[in-house]
């Protein structure tokens, strides 16, 4: 059965998809020459015959039934259901027997605690959720209680898993156990635990308590205590953090299991003082499956967060989370070590991360200069750094200089504007004076191939030409002829952190270079300049450092003229695809609204790359999960301006978190995609700022490095001048208008 609205045109073009409509509905399907039923006369029932006749095989009749007793209540109907409940022979007439007799409020007792013993699961898993009411009320008489808790040892897995989520509307001491107990039995059950643990607000510290007591251990034991730890840390009572601290640690002095971990950790976070929760032994136990290279990264990231807790040893944990930034160590131990110093308030956390600066790869510098960003002290710890030549202004990347620039604090800000000059490579001159030359000239595409391949082959690609490790030229196809005359004659202007070259020292005297390609727990691979791979473990590299400098050479003006350069532009813009071509999809050089904003709308869009669509039924861009994916729009301005970048976008919370990228010229504003909970829901918010010079510009967003699913739908980017009022966004209609 299918709408007709997601049927191909093609096809409803052939067959009539309305065909029937005018022959009511589909109420009964039967073999042909069948003798009918008559149905029963159930109008003309009353009281104890209308009840009497939910005793029957047909499901429409039982339902019938059920209904009008609960339309019109009878005292008479009562005593006939609870006798149906407590002796028919047809499970499903008990059943709806039970049901009906809750439904008119007339259920008693003694019928209750039959159908807690009833002979099938339905009418017990049915009956266990019946007496939720009581359960509620408090008042349980004993014979239910009784009746109701004996079901923790039910053979049937439907019984306990609905009893589990029941007992969370009880209060009594015995509910905690009986939860504890099922748990017990059904820890390899994940729907089952999690039925437990909705049942465990009001009283989790009792529950842990019976939980840990069990012994047992594995994922869903660690699922569970970490559950509980977090319940127990909302109701804030200090003696039950310290009882669930001692219990979860009460093999004193033996190994202390990874799965424990994580609790420890909650539990320390949540306690003013942690010493209050006296785990010294467990302490120091983490510093020892920290340094042991035998057990598992994950077990040793968990370990890590326990670290950093004791002032007696605050510099010796920092010197230990320290020498986990080295590159032998795997990438997630790097990132639970970088975490956990950035909590630690010591002056010396800050210090021990820029020590392993020229040695980190081009993920862990972005995380340490993420971290430093998210304390004033330390972000003017890196000024000064920057300031001593330690850190490279080209190394920050565009986007920390420009929330440097624009930090709250007006002391980092001075500093910044002071610091942050991109400093001169000395190649300056040669790219003014080349830059008018080459725009000048009329270049040729086949020339430019040769030149090409002689050149530029061996490290790049430009559409299906080429191979190695440096970008594929073809993606420039939107920038200026200064900006790719820059890119070529002073290639260390501005680099990516990928792109940034790389030395190896392996432990056994040879050595590579290259960009790094990849990281793994155990590995590394490095790419060279001509494209090989290597592949190297990181138990044999002695050192790893970057020279800061791009893996592109200087010097192409020493044998390529102006109309070389003209002649290997052409080919670039030539190997590029062109934009893609959809209904309604139609760009356009936009222009200012009498207000001063730009309305980038998708319907105004350049559209690139493998996956990505307008969707004229929506006015958005979607299906975008290609990593050369992008939207590009032309813009014209009359005066330079400062604007606000604002968003008009929805994606689904299971494809949220991508990075994405909005760049004009050398400027880039790095942002990332929130959920706004489905695909049809729509949010705008304000996603950074940029300023632009007079002129024509062609601005691009596509998604950042890693995208993951779907980066988001996107009907509209717009460019708001600083000062103006908040922006109204516009109804369906409107955006239509402006396609």
């Amino acid at each position: 059965i299918e709408h007709h609205e997601w049927i191909p045109d093609d096809f409803e073009s052939r067959v009539d998809v309305r065909a029937g409509s005018d022959r009511g509905r589909i109420y009964r399907v039967r073999p042909k020459n069948a003798a009918l039923r008559s149905p029963a006369s159930l109008h003309q029932l009353k009281g104890a015959e209308l009840a009497r006749a939910m005793d029957s095989t047909n499901g429409w009749q039982r339902d019938t039934v059920h209904r009008l007793l609960l339309e019109n209540p009878s005292k008479e109907a009562a005593p006939v259901l609870a006798e149906l409940v407590r002796s028919n022979r047809r499970a499903k007439v008990r059943l709806q027997a039970l049901c009906a007799l809750n439904g008119m409020g007339a259920l008693e007792q003694e019928t209750l605690i039959a159908a807690l013993g009833d002979a099938h699961p339905s009418v017990r898993e049915n009956a266990v959720r019946i007496s939720e009411k009581l359960l509620r009320s408090g008042n349980v008489p004993i014979e239910v209680r009784d009746s109701l808790l004996g079901l923790v040892d039910d053979p049937e897995l439907r019984v306990r898993y609905q009893l589990a989520l029941s007992l969370g509307e009880g209060r009594s001491p015995e509910i905690a156990r009986s939860l504890a107990a099922i748990a017990r039995r059904d820890l390899a059950e994940p729907d089952v635990i999690t039925a437990v643990l909705s049942s465990a607000s009001h009283a989790p510290a009792e529950l842990a308590m019976e939980i840990l007591k069990s012994g047992a251990a594995g994922a869903q034991m660690e699922r569970m205590v970490n559950h509980l730890a977090e319940l127990v840390i909302e109701k804030r009572d200090r003696d039950n953090v310290a009882n669930f601290a001692r219990a979860l640690g009460t093999n004193k002095g033996g190994p202390l299991p990874g799965w424990k971990l994580p609790a420890f950790a909650m539990l320390l976070d949540a306690a003013r003082e942690p010493g209050a929760l006296q785990m010294a032994d467990v302490i120091e136990r983490a510093r020892e499956i920290v340094q042991d290279a035998g057990e598992t990264d994950r077990n040793r990231s968990a370990a890590i967060r326990l670290l950093g807790r004791q002032e007696s040893a605050l510099d010796r944990d920092i010197e230990l989370l320290g020498s986990l930034l080295a590159p032998q160590a795997p990438p997630e131990l790097q990132s639970a070590a970088l975490n956990r110093i950035a909590r630690l308030e010591s002056p010396a956390a800050i210090e021990v991360l820029f020590e392993r600066w020229k040695t980190a790869g081009p993920k862990l510098r972005q995380s340490i200069l993420t971290q430093a960003l998210r304390r004033e002290s330390w972000a003017s710890h890196l000024l000064e750094r920057v300031r001593r030549g330690a850190v490279l202004v080209a190394e920050l990347g565009a986007t920390v200089r420009q929330e440097l620039l624009n930090h709250p604090s007006s002391r980092i800000r001075s500093s910044a504007e002071e610091i942050l000059k991109l400093p001169e490579t000395g190649r300056e001159e040669l790219v003014a004076s080349m830059t008018p030359r080459v725009a000048a000239l009329k270049g040729d595409d086949e020339r430019g191939r040769a030149l090409f391949e002689t050149h530029c082959a061996v490290c790049h690609k430009a559409g299906q030409a080429g191979t190695g490790a440096g970008p594929n030229l073809a993606m420039l196809y939107d920038n200026s002829v200064e900006q790719i005359v820059t890119a070529l004659l002073d290639p260390n202007r501005a680099v990516e952190d990928k792109y940034r070259s790389y030395t190896v020292d392996l432990k056994d005297g040879e050595q590579a270079s290259g960009i790094l390609l990849n990281e793994t727990g155990s590995s590394i691979t490095i790419m060279a300049v001509n494209g090989a791979e290597q592949t190297i473990l990181r138990r044999d590299i002695d050192k790893l450092q970057t020279s800061g400098r791009s893996l592109m050479p200087e010097g192409f003006e020493q044998f390529l003229q102006p109309r070389d350069f003209a002649d290997v532009i052409a080919f670039m813009r030539a190997s590029a695809a062109p934009p893609k071509v959809f209904a309604g999809n139609k760009p356009v050089v936009v222009q200012p609204e009498n207000n001063g904003e730009l309305r980038l709308t998708a319907a105004r869009a350049e559209i690139y790359g493998d996956t990505v669509v307008f969707e004229n039924h929506y006015g958005n861009l979607g299906y975008w999960n290609s990593p050369n994916d992008r939207a590009v729009w032309t813009i014209e301005l009359q005066n330079d301006g400062a604007y606000d970048v604002w968003l008009d976008w929805a994606c689904d919370r299971r494809s949220a978190g991508n990075d994405f990228v909005v760049q004009c010229g050398e400027k880039m504003l790095n942002a990332n995609v929130r959920s706004t909970g489905e695909w049809d829901q729509y949010e705008q918010r304000k996603i950074g700022a940029i300023k632009l010079a007079h002129g024509k510009h062609r601005l691009t967003l596509r998604a950042g490095e890693g995208l993951r699913g779907f980066l988001m739908d996107l009907r509209e980017m717009r460019l708001v001048p600083r000062g103006n009022p908040t922006p109204q966004f516009d109804t369906e209609g409107d955006v239509a208008r402006l396609k």
